[in-house]
Order: C-alpha cells, then structure tokens, then sequence
C-alpha cells in the first residue's frame, strides 16, 4: 500500500513539473492578447533564433525580454528585434541574384512580404562590381556594392537582393560612390514586362497585352494571356523609350 501511495506522489510530482514548464515556456514565447487570445513573440523568436541567450526579468513596469549575446552584452527584446541595439550581433540571411537587364528602368526601391518575412531590393550597379553585401545597421538593412579589381565596366545592370526573416524597416543602397541613398519602399511589385524593341522617342513604344503589361515597339504585336492581376497596374509607371529601346520607367 506504501509503495502504490509513493509510486501516485511521484506521479503528481513529475505532472505538476511539466505543467510549470510549460507555463514558462508559453510566459517567454507568447505575448496575451486580450483574455483569450495569444500570439507568438516575434522579438523573442527572433532573439532565439539568432541563437543567442534569452531570459524574462521583472522590472517596476512589469516582465520584460532580454536578448544576451556571447559576450555578455545584452539588450532589451525590442530594442533588438527594431536594430536600435545590439547590432554587431544581428546577422543578415540574404541572397543576391545575377546581374539582369534593367527591365525597370534606373530605380532602387524594395518590397516587403509581412506574410513571408521577405525582402527584395532592386539596386543598380556597375556590370563590372563584384558583389552586394547586406548588413543590418540601426533601424536599416544597408545594402553595399563592392569592387575588388578594379575592373568596371561602361554598363550598367540590376541585381535583386532577398533577405530573409527580415524585418519592415528601411533600407540602403550604398554604391561605388559611396554615398548611401534610401531606397523607396512600394507596397508591392509591378511585374509587367517589356520587348526592349529599338526605338528614338517614346513615340516608338506603346502599351500592349491584353491586360496592359507589355511595354512593346508600335510595330509589335505582341499576343498575351488574358488573366489580370494587381501587380499589372501601372499607377506610377511609364511605357517610354530608355536608352532606345521600349521599356516600363518610373514616372
């Protein structure tokens, strides 16, 4: 009887142990909202997944997340998360495309995906320049032509850059200048496309397609598709000639 009355103690004791886990594990990850709901910590995730140490400390206003790095600085939560500190440690995953035509015309801007946590810049730079790198500055992704052998080109051409698990913050373009220009932000993508026919004025060029995507020659006839979609309106953009061909710019 002593034995079974021990053996149900203990049983009680290890359930009551993973019920307090639990419940600090759900206190660091989660943030309440309202009474019932509840959502993940993107500061907290995002701090974990860096792969640095992560606590909870009670402060006169309340819990508040610390992100510790490997030598012993730390920051707040979100003061991280926003690059506002801490920065050294916060590492960029990003990505950069080959060289391609300018199909937008001579324009840096980016576009930020919310669902997907993706950021892709379009730069312009040297055909010449050997790579892009990213860094992550105070409350900036700073995007950063490099050239090693001297070895330009008299041409320029466009690179895409993703970043991954990004933030919406703003971001740079730093080039063989070294002037650094803000780049603008668009809330999404125009992704009508262009013949890049030779032309002399922009009265050589015409809108064509049968939803209006393609920036074409006036002597083309150009057969297309006939679905729509949002990224086909050409609020502030031009079919013109750039460079003497037809092609999409910027207004």
């Amino acid at each position: 009887m002593n034995r079974i009355l021990i053996g149900l103690a203990i049983l009680i004791v290890v359930i009551s142990g993973i019920s307090v886990l639990k419940h600090v594990y759900k206190a660091e990850n989660k943030e309440t909202i309202g009474n019932n709901a509840s959502v993940a910590n993107p500061a907290a995730v995002y701090c974990k997944q860096m792969g640095y140490e992560y606590r909870i400390e009670n402060t006169a206003e309340g819990q508040a997340g610390i992100c510790v790095f490997p030598d012993k600085t730390e920051c707040e939560e979100w003061a991280f998360f926003r690059g506002e500190c801490g920065q050294k440690w916060a590492k960029v995953n990003f990505e950069v495309g080959n060289c391609s035509d300018l199909t937008r015309g001579y324009e840096n801007y980016y576009v930020y995906d919310s669902l997907t946590k993706v950021l892709r810049a379009y730069v312009t730079v040297n055909c010449g320049s050997d790579e892009v790198l990213v860094e992550r500055g105070e409350g900036v992704y700073r995007m950063i032509e490099k050239d090693y052998d001297g070895q330009l080109l008299r041409c320029l051409c466009q690179k895409e850059v993703k970043i991954f698990n990004a933030t919406d913050i703003g971001v740079e373009f730093v080039g063989l200048s070294g002037e650094a220009k803000k780049l603008e932000k668009r809330s999404s993508e125009f992704c009508g496309w262009s013949t890049h026919a030779s032309c002399k004025s922009d009265a050589d060029c015409k809108v064509g397609g049968c939803s209006g995507q393609v920036c074409m020659g006036v002597s083309e006839d150009i057969a297309t598709t006939c679905e729509w979609k949002d990224c086909y309106n050409p609020s502030g953009m031009k079919c013109g000639c750039v460079n003497k061909e037809c092609q999409w710019i910027k207004i």
